[in-house]
């Protein structure tokens, strides 16, 4: 019963998701592009989903890539849809240093193209990482942390021929 309870309530909450974004304004053409996902072997799309609502709830274009997406996969979305940032849910690690790890070799593939930008990290397989990461790497715990973190981003966002700032 424990699986199938999961998944109808990973269902549900997908549903309630997507008709919380119908209900939202959609995103100006212009305003700052997020790319995200999980990592290669991580199958949890939910959390991914959640960082892409909030993000579109703070005025960005997010490209949700769910779960099992390889990092040079993420590494080329965000340099394809010209991303101001990246986001990684990590559920299923083995721990800080198995997740450290994941982080690491997407700062790498992202390094490799050129993309510079945050990379927000969150997820339980993030709790109690402290140190080691990439100087690219903000750690959000919450998702009100990531959404701290995208206004601050945008505040200082510059959109391709544009002035920064809000004027987008």
């Amino acid at each position: 019963d424990g699986i199938l309870l999961e998944h109808r309530a990973v269902g549900i909450c997908e549903s309630a998701l997507e008709a919380v974004r119908a209900l939202m304004l959609r995103p100006a053409p212009g305003t700052p592009v997020a790319v995200g996902g999980a990592p290669a072997h991580d199958p949890y799309t939910l959390p991914s989903e959640l960082a892409a609502t909030v993000l579109h709830a703070e005025g960005w274009q997010a490209v949700d890539l769910g779960g099992f997406t390889p990092p040079d996969v993420l590494a080329d979305a965000a340099r394809r849809e010209g991303a101001s940032m990246v986001w990684l849910a990590v559920s299923n690690a083995a721990g800080p240093d198995a997740a450290r790890g994941v982080i690491a070799d997407l700062a790498d593939q992202l390094g490799r193209r050129g993309w510079q930008g945050p990379v927000a990290v969150g997820g339980p397989a993030c709790k109690g990482l402290t140190g080691g990461l990439p100087d690219a790497v903000r750690p959000v715990p919450t998702m009100v942390e990531l959404g701290a973190l995208a206004r601050g981003v945008a505040e200082i966002w510059r959109p391709p021929g544009g002035d920064p700032g809000g004027d987008h």
